[in-house]
């Protein structure tokens, strides 16, 4: 089943059970496409320059920093995941977040004590 645009309603219109029907196909639809991952939609990074938290929205798949480190949820309902800094010179490292399983795109994350952090989409 394909999503299909539901119809607008306007005042007076009485729902049946074929137009409804069509909101119920476009949900699941959806739910094909997406899965059981929760959808969050973009917005501004916010990374207090006082704080060695930098809080990120996940947009793309790769997160490079530099230092030792813990990538954790923002609503601390998953696991706290060990970025380690291989070089140890400064040189940037970088963490595939597609193995990340509870991390959906847009999702608010933060990377604790690194020097720095983004998400970049090319490795």
């Amino acid at each position: 089943m394909a999503y299909s645009t539901p119809d607008r309603w306007s005042h007076g219109d009485q729902p049946t059970d074929v137009k409804m029907q069509k909101y119920s196909d476009s949900l699941n639809a959806i739910h094909a496409i997406t899965g059981d991952n929760e959808v969050y939609f973009a917005a501004a990074h916010l990374i207090p320059p006082e704080d060695e938290n930098h809080f990120i929205r996940h947009i793309h798949r790769w997160l490079f920093y530099v230092g030792d480190g813990t990538l954790e949820d923002a609503d601390a309902a998953n696991e706290t995941i060990t970025l380690s800094d291989a070089y140890g010179d400064g040189t940037e490292n970088r963490y595939d977040l597609g193995s990340v399983s509870w991390l959906a795109p847009g999702k608010l994350y933060y990377v604790s004590d690194c020097t720095w952090a983004v998400e970049d989409p090319d490795p």
